[in-house]
């Protein structure tokens, strides 16, 4: 009798969890659409309050994130549209409408966007890697592993056919080599290397973590840094050519 109603109270615990969890998706999807009756008011303000309001309710997607940046946008704020659109494109890489507002918003940033050299390899290799979300990777790297396992199970099984099977084994392998190359470099740019995004109109970048430290550059509303080191309230970043400085984490917004 004891063991029963401890799994009806286990029970109910579960379904009073899952109904609880239910509800706050069903609050934030009502929030989400407050937030956009707002936008198409061309009340932008409300319409980024209630976003902001939706995140709070530890609810995140794609499209919540992508009409944040518009709205952010659309009200004047460069830095924040795009680190709300960054945020969006982990969720849908391949979404024509954000890489195009996102490149847009790109193009106005002051002095323009500061880019690395890349071999025309490293670019290629880059722009498969910028194709797929974590997720995604994750899911056809697993995908591809299992094939070539069931692979290798039918070289044993079946003899007479390795030679065929063989020369599929052999592209699977290279498959599942490129897959988790691709998985890593988006691990280390999204969960390791820890980045910002410059929403402050300017920002001085210092020598050293001090108000009255020399100026080595300045960086522009919309820049995406990363950060490589912290000090009270200041944070030490990188550009992409590789130069590096102090600036306040006022300025910033980690993404």
């Amino acid at each position: 009798m004891r063991a029963k109603v401890t799994i009806l109270t286990l029970l109910c615990a579960v379904l009073f969890a899952a109904s609880g969890l239910c509800g706050s998706v069903t609050q934030a999807k009502n929030i989400f659409y407050l937030g956009n009756v707002s936008y198409d008011k061309e009340d932008f303000k409300d319409a980024i309050a209630q976003y902001e309001e939706v995140l709070r309710t530890g609810y995140e997607s794609g499209e919540l994130y992508y009409n944040l940046g518009n709205a952010y946008f659309k009200n004047g704020s460069l830095g924040k549209a795009i680190v709300n659109y960054l945020k969006a494109k982990r969720f849908m890489p391949g979404d024509e409408d954000l890489r195009s507002n996102l490149s847009y918003a790109r193009s106005l940033i002051r002095e323009g966007v500061v880019s690395p050299k890349f071999s025309w390899f490293e670019s290629l290799f880059l722009r498969v890697v910028d194709a797929f979300s974590l997720n995604g990777i994750t899911l056809v790297t697993a995908c591809v592993y299992f094939a070539l396992s069931a692979v290798f199970i039918l070289s044993i099984l079946f003899k007479n056919l390795r030679p065929k099977i063989n020369y599929a084994a052999a592209s699977l392998a290279l498959s599942l080599l490129l897959c988790i190359a691709i998985g890593i470099s988006k691990f280390n740019g999204e969960v390791l290397e820890k980045k910002a995004v410059i929403t402050a109109e300017a920002a001085d970048s210092k020598f050293e973590p001090f108000e009255d430290a020399t100026i080595f550059f300045r960086l522009n509303e919309g820049e995406t840094v990363i950060i490589v080191d912290e000090r009270d309230n200041w944070y030490k970043v990188k550009r992409p050519d590789g130069r590096q400085g102090w600036i306040k984490t006022e300025v910033a917004e980690l993404l």
